[in-house]
């Protein structure tokens, strides 16, 4: 009786912390995008004060010049907002020392696996199911390229890497370890997105930044790879209108080759030299 008894506390313990770790998971994707929509919101009204005129949120939102400008607003003040409440749990500075050979393969790996999950997305022709991501294309290709530019190259990516990386993926990481985190936060990352072509498209690529974080200890590698693979989508396809062009399955199979080879290449190094280098 004793020994069964024992074994039931056991049992009992070891499901309750089970429960805890998920509720200390939850807890912290909860709270850091509460506060990131908070900041978001707060922005909104800021953009509307600065520039709505007399449009409505949505007429602003949806028009090109106004909509980037508010988006870039209701961005920064989003991360901004976390960044002060979580600043002290943020990693800025590199963990290891910076490996220059890695420089190049991790710049490529950005652009090409970013510009060829695009084109993957677009074979697959997903955006039949998903009128909201073709509201989103239309969007992002009416904003100025210079706007565009400042919108996905930077400021997406430091307020959605503070928030899904720093926060969620380094909170995560404390629960359930490195690797579990890194899906995790690539599935928040994609749910988050709020439609099927950028959800998979975020979740799989979500997956990957949190990989840089961990490979180099430092957010700005996610934000920088995000920012480059941004802007390469942006420019190429927004911009200059080359989706149709580069929408072939051999351009597709090599981008992601390129990338895969560019990965091991990052990823051999970081083995070689795990105490010493980094990307940064």
């Amino acid at each position: 009786m004793k020994i069964g008894g024992k074994k039931e506390t056991e049992k009992n313990i070891k499901g309750r912390a089970d429960k805890n770790t998920v509720y200390r998971a939850l807890f912290s994707v909860l709270g850091a995008l509460l506060v990131y929509e908070a900041g978001k919101m707060a922005g909104l009204l800021l953009a509307g004060a600065l520039i709505g005129g007399g449009e409505n949120a949505e007429e602003m939102l949806n028009s090109g010049l106004t909509g980037g400008l508010a988006n870039l607003i209701m961005i920064l003040t989003g991360g901004l907002a976390c960044f002060a409440l979580w600043k002290p749990f943020l990693h800025f500075r590199p963990a290891k020392r910076t490996d220059q050979k890695e420089i190049l393969p991790f710049f490529i790996m950005a652009a090409a696996l970013a510009l060829g999950l695009n084109i993957l997305m677009a074979f697959l022709q997903l955006d039949r199911f998903s009128e909201t991501f073709r509201e989103v294309s239309r969007a992002q290709a009416d904003v100025p390229l210079w706007l565009g530019i400042v919108l996905y190259g930077l400021a997406a990516p430091f307020s959605e890497e503070l928030v899904f990386r720093g926060i969620i993926y380094g909170k995560a990481r404390d629960i359930f370890g490195a690797p579990a985190a890194m899906v995790f936060s690539g599935l928040i990352f994609g749910i988050y997105h709020g439609n099927l072509v950028q959800g998979i498209y975020a979740a799989f690529l979500g997956t990957v930044l949190a990989w840089t974080m961990e490979h180099t200890g430092t957010l700005l590698a996610p934000m920088i790879f995000h920012g480059i693979g941004n802007i390469t989508v942006f420019l190429l396809i927004n911009a200059a209108g080359l989706g149709g062009a580069l929408a072939k399955p051999w351009i597709c199979a090599a981008l992601l080759f390129i990338s895969a080879v560019c990965f091991r290449r990052l990823l051999k190094g970081g083995k070689a030299g795990k105490s010493q280098s980094s990307i940064l």
